[in-house]
């Protein structure tokens, strides 16, 4: 593959026309030019990134042309480009101002959509380049999956959910199947109350052999236990009906006990960093296995788990530590973490 201009960074590909160079071209500029990447990765964002930014087949090339180079300089001159799309769907408006304000307002929400797909599209971009390797996955992203995407992610204009639902699309992309519908819509609908619950059910979760598990730090999240920490029971019940976290708020975790003296070792990890879990059974305190007893994430709830930023709840860590103490318990980082 060569490179058909060294300022663009958008290398030329083989095509049987000029438009549909252009529309590769247009995808390049906003996937971010070359993709640093294996070349399954490359093609896997490139096919998404044309499906979501290039809604039509037959695209005229003049105008082609000049919408990839708008959307090279969008980060400069979007102002501009809003005014320049109004006017041309505008132009004619048959001397009918409320038809000419109705096309407006329909081109601005057009532009809005695009440009929210686009940043999407180019933030899930580079996550991919950052975190492909190996070889392919042994699927593809659906069309029916995408469909759902296209239609939740064209209304996010924060920053914040376009970095929400780029993560969704980077992990889509590489490992097809890793998000469901559901979990896409559930994103999209949440109020800010449930955001913030959902981050805090997070940023407690330690995942187990089994699961995502809240472990219950004293009193029991059943009876308030985790209010402290931004999960009141109200909160809890809450994420129930959103279908994230069991009914059960005690489910448990078990461990079998073994001879006396020895050790069982278990992988976990808590607040993004990797750790083991070591307990010890001491003949004169054990007289049954451990038992790690808390909120319990759904499926639903281990997807959206994937997708949030892990952060460091120094309370809850320091409470969690001395309750694993009491068990008999060492939790020991396999690599750096914050503490």
């Amino acid at each position: 593959m060569s490179e058909s201009d060294d300022s663009d960074n958008i290398p030329a590909e083989s095509v049987d026309n000029d438009d549909e160079n252009i529309g590769t071209q247009i995808v390049k500029a906003v996937v971010g030019g070359v993709i640093n990447a294996p070349a399954w990765a490359q093609k896997a964002v490139l096919k998404v990134a044309e499906r979501l930014v290039l809604p039509y087949t037959d695209i005229p090339k003049a105008w082609a042309e000049g919408i990839a180079g708008q959307v090279r300089a969008r980060n400069e001159a979007r102002a501009t480009i809003t005014l320049e799309a109004t006017k041309l769907l505008v132009n004619n408006p048959q001397e009918n101002p409320v038809a000419a304000r109705a096309m407006a307002r329909e081109a601005s929400k057009i532009f809005r959509e695009q440009v929210n797909l686009e940043d999407i599209v180019s933030i899930a971009a580079k996550k991919v380049e950052k975190e492909a390797s190996g070889n392919s996955p042994p699927n593809e992203v659906s069309d029916d999956w995408l469909n759902s995407f296209e239609r939740e992610a064209s209304t996010k204009s924060s920053e914040e959910m376009k970095e929400v639902f780029g993560r969704i699309l980077a992990g889509e992309i590489l490992n097809p199947g890793a998000f469901s519908i559901r979990a896409v819509r559930l994103i999209s609908s949440l109020s800010t109350r449930d955001a913030t619950s959902l981050r805090n059910l997070f940023g407690l979760a330690t995942f187990v052999g089994f699961g995502y598990l809240d472990v219950n730090v004293g009193v029991a999240a059943g009876q308030n236990g985790l209010k402290d920490y931004g999960l009141s029971y109200g909160n809890l019940t809450e994420l129930v009906a959103l279908g994230v976290i069991s009914s059960d708020l005690n489910s448990e975790w078990r461990v079998p006990k073994v001879d006396q003296g020895r050790a069982v070792h278990f992988a976990i990890k808590y607040g993004g960093n990797d750790f083991v879990l070591i307990k010890r059974f001491d003949p004169e305190k054990d007289t049954a296995e451990l038992k790690l007893q808390g909120v319990l994430l759904t499926a639903l709830g281990a997807e959206l788990a994937k997708i949030v930023e892990p952060f460091y709840h120094e309370n809850y860590t320091t409470a969690l530590r001395n309750t694993l103490t009491e068990l008999s318990c060492e939790l020991v980082p396999l690599v750096s973490t914050k503490n």
